[in-house]
């Protein structure tokens, strides 16, 4: 997907439309030693059948996230998109 470098948006901090820089938001990794995720590998292991957190089917137009940085302030803030087969109407001014 073709996502300009710069883009015109505003910023919450400069109460203003300002040009900002793009970038991809990753999803972070998840900590392995908190409650949730040892509870999650528990449950994982199940009992010879089929396991939790496998599936057939996987999801084909994933949602994302954009890193918005304020040239200005250096304010970041995310604007979610949806990768679709066609781009997805961003600002180009």
């Amino acid at each position: 997907m073709k996502i300009p470098d710069e883009i015109i948006a505003y910023c919450k901090r400069c109460g203003k439309h300002t040009k900002h820089t793009v970038k991809r938001d990753k999803k972070g990794k998840p900590s392995p030693l908190t409650w949730g995720q040892r509870q999650y590998e528990r449950v994982k292991e199940g009992h010879g059948s089929k396991r939790r957190g496998e599936k057939d089917i996987m999801k084909v137009n994933k949602g994302g996230n954009l890193r918005l940085t304020c040239t200005e302030c250096g304010y970041t803030h995310l604007r979610p998109y949806d990768r679709t087969k066609k781009e997805p109407e961003i600002e180009k001014q």
